[in-house]
């Protein structure tokens, strides 16, 4: 299976993705993995599993998250997260194929442990109309966000290319997916899905975005301020 097809291209077997630290992050994820546990045996953590993100909380005054956090709207938004090793989805309905498995488990960063209970396919629309299929979708149920993996599609000769806060997932000279920046996350511009109809958006509508910038910035110090001034954040609610 591949992470991401066209009509016309398909991509080889999914890698599993080394370890590394990510700045600023919002997640921290650790992926327990019985098979690698005892292939391993006692390497890595006491538990058996492997960090595959870590946070730093540096210049964390500007560091603002529009929906990594536990927010009234964000549930159909899809994170791009150079930290995790594998999309993750809690949503079963978001699903076009399903397959039951015994996937491990996902150690949130407030050290909730969440289960991998299937693996299967999504179906994406993009922003320019053309669909694509994400596979190997792993479905997390106690999960609140969609995160996809750049380091899967990294591991499958993908390209990225981003300026002016739109990163673009390339495969060659093609755009495969366009992404936008909200804050310090990357969002998928598009939707997934869910019918022959129907559809889960996964952009951030203006107004909730002016709402959650407000109440953000009501405690927020000058300095702060100022500095989101110079990177042009604050445009999102004027």
């Amino acid at each position: 299976m591949c992470d991401l097809l066209s009509t016309s291209e398909k991509i080889g077997n999914t890698k599993l993705v080394q370890p590394h630290k990510v700045r600023r992050r919002d997640y921290l994820l650790q992926y327990d993995c019985p098979k690698k546990k005892k292939k391993e045996g006692k390497k890595g953590d006491a538990n058996g599993s492997t960090t595959v993100a870590e946070a730093d909380d540096s210049d964390s005054e500007v560091s603002l998250t529009l929906v990594a956090d536990d927010q009234p709207y964000g549930n159909d938004v899809w994170i791009f997260d150079s930290g995790a090793s594998f999309h993750l989805c809690p949503h079963k309905e978001y699903f076009t194929t399903y397959e039951q498995i015994d996937g491990g488990n996902i150690t949130m960063a407030n050290s909730v442990v969440c289960k991998v209970v299937a693996i299967g396919s999504i179906k994406i629309r993009t922003h320019d109309g053309v669909f694509g299929t994400l596979n190997d979708v792993r479905h997390v149920p106690q999960m609140t966000k969609n995160l996809i993996s750049l380091s899967t599609f990294d591991s499958k000769g993908f390209n990225f290319k981003g300026e002016g806060g739109v990163m673009h997932i390339m495969k060659g000279s093609k755009v495969v997916l366009t992404t936008l920046k909200r804050g310090n996350l990357y969002i998928l511009k598009g939707s997934i899905v869910t019918g022959s109809a129907n559809t889960a958006s996964s952009e951030i509508p203006t107004e909730y975005m002016t709402k959650l910038w407000h109440m953000r910035l009501v405690h927020m110090r000058e300095r702060g301020m100022q500095i989101l001034s110079k990177r042009d954040f604050l445009s999102a609610i004027k």
